[in-house]
């Protein structure tokens, strides 16, 4: 049996186990706060607060320092939205003087 395609980029499927990149959700969201040097606060367009990271293996080519305000594309487990995984860089957020 085939999984499900979804318009917004990811597959749903029946198997259970460990999620596959195929049932992964990428989506843009909004940096809101800095938690540490990996992990951020970041917002999704429908209000959904979570922890974004950069992985530890992108962290020394990665030497971004996300701010408040800038806007990045995660990769989400359709599983645990409470966690998802930086993979680019959208924009940067708005300068406040």
């Amino acid at each position: 049996m085939g999984g499900l395609t979804i318009r917004c980029n990811w597959v749903v499927s029946c198997g259970l186990g460990k999620v596959s990149e195929k049932e992964r959700i990428v989506l843009d969201a909004d940096v809101i706060g800095v938690i540490e040097r990996r992990a951020f606060r970041a917002r999704l367009g429908n209000g959904h607060v979570f922890v974004a990271f950069v992985p530890r293996e992108r962290l020394p080519v990665s030497a971004r320092v996300y701010r408040p305000g800038d806007r990045v594309c995660v990769r989400m487990s359709p599983f645990d939205m409470s966690q998802g995984e930086i993979v680019e860089f959208k924009s940067k957020g708005v300068e406040e003087v």
